[in-house]
């Protein structure tokens, strides 16, 4: 994995904290991690996000703002995979792509 960066989604210590890496393989996948404030505790939960756009359209860092809420509101940790879009990327691809957090992190 290579490390982008590393900072609060919206700023000051209660805000959630947010990473942008790159999952290797064949085909690497970008991915946004947003972790609950260290102050908040630990995480609730883990959940893998894939963002609106019924695999046609949008980004991650399109719904960045929602995601943050997301995590913010219920304490997991959230991975936003940003998928290869169709038509250029055919299905499967786009679904590959949003499992492949857990094969790298579920075993």
């Amino acid at each position: 994995m290579s490390l982008a960066i590393s900072t609060p989604a919206r700023g000051g210590s209660g805000a959630p904290q947010w990473s942008h890496l790159i999952l290797p393989g064949p085909d690497p996948v970008p991915v946004q991690i947003y972790r609950p404030a260290p102050a908040n505790g630990p995480p609730a939960g883990f959940l893998v996000r894939a963002h609106g756009g019924s695999w046609r359209h949008g980004s991650a860092t399109e719904w960045h703002h929602a995601t943050a809420t997301l995590v913010e509101r219920s304490g997991w940790t959230v991975i936003s995979v940003d998928y290869r879009l169709a038509p250029q990327h055919r299905h499967p691809r786009a679904v590959h792509d949003v499992g492949r957090p857990c094969h790298n992190y579920c075993g």
